[in-house]
């Protein structure tokens, strides 16, 4: 029998599973879309991926930040070419024993790049490992189901949408 949940309930689901989740891993590419006051859409894509072992193991490729902890240190590189990618410079500093989203907010360069400029490009699936706290806020809002699933690879997946400040996000 198949059980019918609400968006709210798929939610709740969702971030309980990466909450409990001892490792993860996720490559693709991101699409990143924000409706702007005049009424038009921006949009965003990059190459994504994440490798990640509770409680602060981890690689992360987005928007040419190349940032990975061996369990004791964090090693980090941004990919920009007008700055020759930041004069070749590395950020290499320890980590906690339990890692979250502010270490690596902690750095202004990667969290410029996390943070982007128009659109967060903080990856969903890092905040939820991460238990980021700004995602409540983010979820906080009016949560509805947009489709009753897409098929990917044989697995069905569900589209969730969140209206909050006359805004959406989806």
């Amino acid at each position: 029998a198949t059980v019918v949940m609400d968006a709210g309930q798929l939610v709740s689901k969702l971030r309980t599973a990466y909450a409990n989740a001892d490792a993860y891993e996720d490559r693709g590419e991101l699409t990143w879309q924000q409706q702007l006051e005049d009424g038009s859409w921006t949009s965003a894509k990059g190459e994504f991926s994440l490798t990640f072992e509770r409680p602060n193991k981890f690689a992360l490729r987005v928007r040419g930040l190349h940032v990975a902890s061996d369990g004791e240190r964090l090693r980090g590189v941004i990919e920009d070419e007008a700055t020759d990618d930041y004069d070749r410079q590395m950020l290499q500093r320890n980590v906690p024993e339990k890692f979250s989203l502010s270490d690596l907010h902690s750095d202004l360069e990667m969290s410029k790049i996390l943070n982007g400029e128009l659109i967060d490009g903080t990856p969903l699936p890092l905040r939820l490992l991460l238990e980021d706290s700004t995602l409540d806020a983010w979820l906080d809002g009016e949560i509805s189901r947009v489709d009753d699933g897409e098929t990917l690879d044989g697995r069905s997946y569900y589209r969730i949408q969140v209206e909050h400040n006359q805004q959406q996000a989806t």
